[in-house]
Parts: structure tokens; sequence; C-alpha cells
């Protein structure tokens, strides 16, 4: 899941696999696994800087079925698993599993209103303020592409295909809407189509990467054009046969079914209208096959009609609503939007369950066999704000704004809708949102409901008629965390502690600094036990943890070391080398040719020709890297990169891309 807005709805985002979920605590981001994804609960944390903490307005999880729909084969998807959290003019993104910082992009000019993962796990696609470009970084080397002049900011303007991911994009240079289709990972223009309509509303591709839809604005009426992945106009659809377009209030959303295995074929296309209809296409001929209305009387032949009721001041049910009265719920008669506002298929693509916005707390099931009908209507107490379907069996999940009760309301075709309570605490606005875990043993089965306050991953059961959500982990449980004391750059780094079954434990580390051939190591001193810290306890045991049942997971900036330790270590490559203090002796630090070493602060100092290069000349650079140092200045890269760190602190210069690999930095003022 894709959630934006640290000061928004949520401080908590789960990836759309419901893998893992990402909490904002502070200036931490404290990653969580999913059952049956990790050994833990808790991967480790993020510490972030607090200017980047305290503007966060974007997370991100790169979609792995990107990867999986690739190929038939099951494929391992950990690498691909990363984490893109992004403020208004700053990227970083992290590789979650391991935990591991991949790369910075700072100074985004404009700022950019909208960021996330490109079809490929290496590209990062950013929309600026006023539409004025859309970029895309490629982190693996630093390099970037830019389309300028995109027709909207939001995910509705561009869609990568399915599988081959080309991306398509929606332009408006001048008066004309323009559609463009780009090669993946390098991008390069396939095609660039001219389009039929007046104000393009957005674009969506076929699950299955035969079509893309665009749909017009509402004013001009009902319009659909589909396009072939080459560009090529297909077929045009302006309504059903005899339809009268004088009141034709237009379209307000489109969805695509499922594209069904063995044959992965998108059968249907469902364009919800303002109107409160729903017209039904068939991807054959895109002709409509039936029209779906939303205000069907209840009669004899009615489907099933239930009605959600108090059970207790905290409790919720199901009971029997085929009375007219019930269904009689008042038509939303404000200024607020209006037409269909939800359109959600099964997974086979047979049944589609939809919300009118005029009856905002109603859900309308219906079957799209050889006649299609409606067959069942769940009415709510508040309005509907989301759908889920199972991803293999015939359930459908809905959560509700109910402010007095958080609970997860399930339906199945085989037996009556039930509804279980969830328990957080709950939220005065009614906001909750539901991510399936697909990859649990049970696919599907397992989810985290989370709110403004919590995020729970647990599972519905059925027992005599009742359902019940059990918790089987909460992103708000303390944890127990140790610091690691670098004693060579002189802070702490705090840690995330936990044992193999999740539970933490009271273990206590701190390090010293030894040396292998000049080479600084750290050396990790423990102590492991229910009780207080200890040093006269603690005992050295290098890299390795004796301790069967328990991981230790720290993540530190770029600047400093990062040390990673597992129950699963048992070896390390290298020996290392006795301490001074053991009767080891010391190696002496060697320097390049052409610098000193300040004994006092251990600065790295530049003979003055250099020196008066460096300061003059490298500013008025537009771009400069290590290597532009190390040719233009004939030093070594350590003595370059000293020298840019030192560049960026006095402000001189500023860095455009930060990567694990490469930084890439520009003037911070013209030169003259």
């Amino acid at each position: 899941m894709a959630l934006s807005g640290i000061g928004g709805i949520f401080p908590t985002a789960v990836s759309l696999n419901g893998d893992y979920a990402v909490r904002l605590v502070g200036r931490e981001l404290v990653i969580h696994a999913a059952s049956g994804v990790s050994e833990t609960p808790i991967l480790g944390t993020i510490k972030l800087k607090e200017n980047i903490a305290s503007q966060l307005k974007h997370f991100r999880f790169f979609n792995v079925s990107n990867v999986t729909d690739e190929t038939e084969d099951e494929v391992d998807t950990t690498p691909y698993q990363r984490l893109l959290c992004a403020t208004d003019t700053h990227i970083s993104v992290w590789q979650l599993h391991p935990l591991k910082w991949l790369a910075d992009i700072d100074n985004v000019e404009p700022a950019l209103t909208h960021a996330d993962f490109g079809g490929h796990m290496d590209d990062i696609i950013v929309a600026h303020s006023w539409n004025t470009k859309n970029t895309i970084f490629d982190i693996s080397d630093g390099r970037s592409q830019i389309i300028k002049s995109p027709k909207s900011s939001n995910t509705h303007g561009y869609g990568y295909r399915p599988r081959t991911n080309q991306l398509a994009i929606l332009l408006k240079p001048e008066v004309t809407d323009l559609l463009t289709i780009h090669e993946p990972r390098t991008y390069e223009l396939i095609t660039r189509v001219v389009l039929p309509t007046i104000d393009a509303q957005g674009l969506k591709w076929s699950p299955d990467g035969r079509w893309i839809a665009v749909w017009e604005a509402a004013s001009a009426g009902t319009k659909v054009v589909i396009y072939t992945p080459e560009g090529q106009l297909f077929r045009t659809y302006c309504g059903p046969p005899g339809y009268d377009s004088t009141y034709d209030l237009g379209i307000r959303t489109i969805e695509w079914s499922p594209a069904r295995h063995p044959m992965p074929v998108s059968d249907y296309l469902a364009i919800g209208k303002f109107d409160g209809s729903v017209d039904i296409l068939n991807t054959k001929t895109f002709s409509c096959s039936v029209s779906l209305s939303h205000s069907s009387p209840i009669d004899d032949s009615s489907p099933n009609v239930w009605r959600e009721s108090y059970r207790s001041s905290e409790e919720l049910e199901y009971i029997d609503g085929s009375d007219s009265a019930a269904f009689s719920v008042t038509a939303d008669s404000s200024g607020h939007p209006r037409g269909i506002s939800m359109l959600s298929f099964n997974a086979d693509g047979n049944l589609l369950a939809t919300v009118d916005q005029s009856r905002a707390s109603v859900v309308w099931i219906w079957s799209l066999g050889t006649a299609a009908h409606l067959k069942c209507v769940l009415v709510h107490e508040d309005p509907v704000r989301q759908l889920s379907w199972h991803p293999t069996e015939t359930e459908l999940i809905i959560i509700t704004s109910n402010s007095t009760v958080p609970a997860v309301h399930l339906w199945t075709v085989s037996s009556d809708p039930v509804i279980a309570r969830v328990p957080v605490s709950k939220n005065e606005s009614g906001k909750y949102e539901v991510t399936r875990v697909y990859s649990s043993a049970d696919q599907g089965s397992i989810l985290w409901f989370t709110t403004p306050d919590d995020c729970v991953l647990g599972a519905v059961t059925r027992e005599n008629g009742q359902a019940r959500f059990n918790m089987l982990h909460s992103v708000k449980e303390t944890v127990n965390t140790a610091y690691l004391d670098i004693q060579t750059a002189s802070h702490q780094t705090p840690c995330s502690i936990f044992r193999g079954d999740g539970t933490p434990d009271n273990i206590f580390t701190f390090t010293q600094t030894r040396y292998l051939k000049g080479k600084p190591l750290v050396v990790i001193h423990t102590s492991i036990y229910h009780g207080q810290y200890d040093r006269k306890r603690a005992r050295e045991t290098g890299l390795v943890i004796p301790h069967s049942n328990f991981a230790l997971g720290c993540q530190t900036s770029s600047r400093r070391r990062i040390v990673v330790l597992s129950s699963r270590t048992t070896t390390t490559t290298d020996k290392m080398a006795p301490a001074a203090s053991t009767g080891g002796k010391k190696q002496k630090k060697k320097w390049s040719k052409g610098k000193v070493k300040d004994k006092a602060n251990h600065a790295v100092v530049l003979d003055k020709t250099t020196s008066e290069k460096l300061y003059k000349d490298v500013q008025s650079y537009r771009l400069i890297t290590v290597a532009t140092l190390v040719d233009r200045l004939k030093i070594n890269g350590s003595l370059a990169r000293k020298a840019l760190a030192d560049l960026e602190e006095k402000g001189q210069i500023k860095k455009v891309v930060g990567h694990s690999k490469m930084n890439i930095y520009t003037r911070a003022v013209t030169a003259e």
C-alpha cells in the first residue's frame, strides 16, 4: 500500500502484498514483517535526520508483482523488497531484508508532489510542482530522464505495462492531449499519439497488458478510447446503443477485471459514471454487454439484503434487511461528488462490488455471468471506505468509517455475512484501512488493519456464526533497544533487539576498535540476560553472538559503520588482529604523498597549490564527483571524498544525488 501523509491520515504504511509495515516513531522508521515473511516481527529501525523525519510526506513500497509476473516460476522476492520515503525535496531508498540504505536524492527542484517506484526496482519516478516535468531517477548509476509537460501529477496520469514495464503517460504540452509510450529502463520514446479528447482524466493498462484505456473528463460526456500497446487506436466507446447523451453526466472511474489464469486475459472493463450507473464492456469488442443501475426496487425477486446493526455498544452484526424500510437509504443531496466511487472485481472477475456515492454506506454485489444480476446488498451505518477481495476465494472485506467500533465486515458467497471487532482504539474520524498478506500460508486470510494510531496484524475466524479478529502483532508494542557505542565515531547507535520467536530480550552491547592490517574493525561485546546491564558481566564474542535464538539488527546512517549480527553467523573469514592493550602491536597508519596529518583533529590538509585549486576552480564545475577531483587535482579517491565532504559542510557545494556507490554534487552558487 502506498500511503501519503505522515501529517495526514496515517503514520504507518503497508506494502502492497502485505509483507511489510513501516511506522514513523519520532525520528525512527520501525520496519515490521508479517508472519511467514520473517522469523521475527521487527526487522530493524532506520534513524532519520530530524529535518527529514519532521517533513516526511510519502511512503512507497516497490510492487514485487512486477517481478513475479515476469515468469510462472516461483521467484524469491526478498531482494526486491524496497522502501521509499520522501519529503518535498529529498528521497531516501532502503532495501528491507536485509535492512540496508541504498540511495539518497537531494535538492529535488521544483518540489515533488508525487514519488514512487517505477517498473524496475532501481527506477524512481517523481512528479514535480505545477506539472512542469516528471523525472525518472536510476539509483543504480545516478542517471535521470526527464519527461516534460505531464498531464497530471497523480497515478492516473501514467502507468507501467504489466510484465514488460513499458511506461504510458499523458502529456499536455499545449492545447491537445498526448499519449506517449516509452521503453522500460531506458525510457526511449516508442510512440507519440494525439488523443481525440478535450481533457483526458487518466489512463489504465489492462492487467493482461493488451490494452490502454484513456477516459474523458465528465464535462465532455461518456467517452473512453482504447489503444494497443503500440499506440494504435482500437475502439472509442461513447455509451451503450441507443443511449441518450442529452443528460450524460460523464465518467467518474473505470476498472479492469483481473487477468485470469491459465490464460491471463482480462474479460471486462467496468465504467462507473456520475449518474450512478455502471457500463460493463466486453474486452473482445469493447461494446456494452450490460448497464448496472443502483436504483433497483425491493420486491419478491430481490436479492439478499443485509443491514448492519448494533448488538451492543461495542458489537456489530448483520441482520436481515429485506424489508423496504431497511433499504430506503436517503440519497446524498449535499454538494459532494456523486456517482460510482468504488469498483472492485473478485479474483476470477465474475463478481463486481460497487459503491454509489449517493448511498455511500451501501455495497452492491453483482454477478456478471451469462445473465448479469444483483446478487447481494449490504447496508451499513457509516460510509464505506474500502473494498478488498480475497486473492483466491470468493470473500469480500468491507471497511466503513465507523467512529465507534473499529471492525472488519466479511461477506462470502456460501455463508451469511459477519462483522468482527478489531481490538484497537477507535478513531473519531473512522479512518481505517486493510491490507491482505498474500505471502502467508493461507494466502490473503491474514491482514493488516491500519488506523492513524496503530497497525495490527491478524486474521478473522468464524465460530458458531460469530466472527473474531485474532491479533498476531501490533506495531505499537514496545521493543527493547540497545546501543552500539562506536568509539571511533563517538556516538551511540540504536538497534532493535529481539528473539527468534519475536519476544524481546535484555541484551546490551558496546564496542571497541581494533585493527587488522591497518584497517579498523569493530569488536562487539555483549551481555545477554534478564536484568540490568553490568559491563563486568559482558563477554567478548567478536562478530559471533553465542545465543541460539536471537538476532540483532543495527542500521546507521551512511557515514557510520553498519553492523548486522544474526544467530546464523557462525564464522568469519578474517581473523582479528590483537589489540595494543593485549600485547599486540598497533600498526602504523600510512598517509598519502602530498598531504600531512593534523594530529590534533586527524584532519587531512592539502598542499597549498592543490588547496587553492580546490576552493577556486572546483566550485565552478557544474557536476562534481570523486572522479572529477581525482582527474583534475591529481589526488587519490580517499582524499577527494574528504575534500567533497568538507566543501559540502561549508555550503560551497550541494549534493544532487546520494548513492552507496557514488555521490554527485553541484556548485552551491553561480561561479563568477
